[in-house]
């Protein structure tokens, strides 16, 4: 960690943020368990629909009067999604079912009722792609627990430990800050600073940080932090001096206008 000149003011500061409204990412983190919940749901309703087809397939019978209407699109070269209907003795059936195809010919189908309970009835398509729907339902639902974990671990983790490093600088204490530098990872999407005496990952979010980095390599770069006077860990300075609450205009152009000076000399 390197040492820079003094530039904050005798005065009361707030680092307020890593780069995005606490409340923002709060509101953030459960817009995006929802969509985790949903994803979870779709994946367990495709793999329900698709088992569900897989049993009419292996004990069925073809019903050659009942009437398919709809079709099947190939998307991206790799997606093949299917919206049918179908009708047969005065009953409706919607079917609606995606499977992994590389092929872009077009399908011939037929409907098949299941010869245990002839309520049952799907396409021959949807029978014969059922492992293959099977592995979309599970890759959705895999996509769903990863954006689940990233957002419980984000909510009950990093945001837990952003908020002890924020405490810590915004203390009297610990003001006026320093200006330091400390490594980063790849792309400036975390750092490692020492919570109660040992290093702890804290992802960052640079599109909205806009970290100063100020050298070191694409893989470890180095950013420009404020650290504590007493010895408070250090928190990544926001593009503008964005994260700090307290400043006014003279202030943040005077601060700028010396940190620009300290990097040309």
């Amino acid at each position: 960690m390197s040492q820079f000149p003094d530039v904050f003011p005798q005065k009361p500061l707030k680092v307020a943020h890593f780069g995005q409204n606490m409340l923002i990412t709060f509101a953030l983190i459960m817009l995006a368990i929802l969509i985790a919940i949903g994803l979870g749901a779709w994946g367990v309703g495709l793999g329900k629909a698709a088992y569900a087809d897989w049993k009419i397939g292996r004990d069925h019978h073809v019903l050659p009067d009942a009437r398919i209407n709809g079709e099947c699109k190939t998307r991206k070269s790799v997606l093949t999604s299917c919206d049918v209907s179908i009708r047969h003795d005065g009953q409706e059936w919607k079917k609606s079912f995606s499977f992994f195809s590389v092929s872009s010919s077009s399908y011939s189908v037929a409907a098949i009722a299941s010869n245990q309970d002839p309520a049952q009835v799907t396409l021959d398509l949807a029978a014969d792609k059922a492992l293959n729907r099977m592995l979309f339902a599970i890759g959705i639902f895999a996509i769903g627990l990863l954006v689940l974990f990233t957002s419980l671990e984000t909510l009950f983790v990093s945001l837990p430990r952003q908020r002890k490093l924020l405490a810590a600088l915004n203390t009297a204490a610990a003001q006026p800050w320093q200006l330091v530098a400390v490594e980063a990872g790849k792309g400036a999407h975390n750092y490692s600073p020492h919570i109660n005496g040992k290093p702890e990952r804290i992802r960052l979010n640079p599109e909205k940080l806009k970290p100063w980095v100020i050298g070191g390599s694409d893989e470890k770069p180095q950013i420009l932090a404020i650290a504590g006077k007493n010895g408070a860990s250090p928190v990544p300075l926001a593009g503008e001096l964005a994260n700090i609450n307290g400043l006014s205009k003279q202030e943040k152009a005077e601060i700028l206008q010396r940190i620009d000076a300290h990097f040309s000399a």
